[in-house]
């Protein structure tokens, strides 16, 4: 994905009331003090420029499960009745 795409991409989930939160490249640690951060377009753009990962800070109505392992992954969904079974989910590359 280009830098333009992932800008409109970023954009349109903070436009949807999300916190975007920039993460150090391969890692979930955050670059910024994210409870009290909202991006505006200058730091995406700075963000974007750099190698950054990207989190969503959830909150009571929405949720994203992680899970190291997919055997983990998927006894959770069986375990939940497939209540999740046809949900997004991403698989991150090794």
């Amino acid at each position: 994905m280009n830098r333009v795409s992932s800008l409109q991409l970023l954009k349109s989930y903070r436009e949807r009331g999300f916190s975007l939160v920039p993460l150090k490249p391969r890692f979930k640690i955050p670059l910024v003090k994210w409870k009290e951060y909202q991006l505006a377009n200058d730091d995406l753009l700075r963000f974007l420029a750099q190698d950054t990962n990207w989190a969503i800070r959830c909150n009571e109505n929405f949720h994203a499960p992680d899970f190291d392992n997919p055997e983990t992954y998927e006894r959770f969904i069986q375990g939940e009745g497939g209540i999740l079974k046809n949900a997004p989910t991403v698989h991150p590359s090794a």
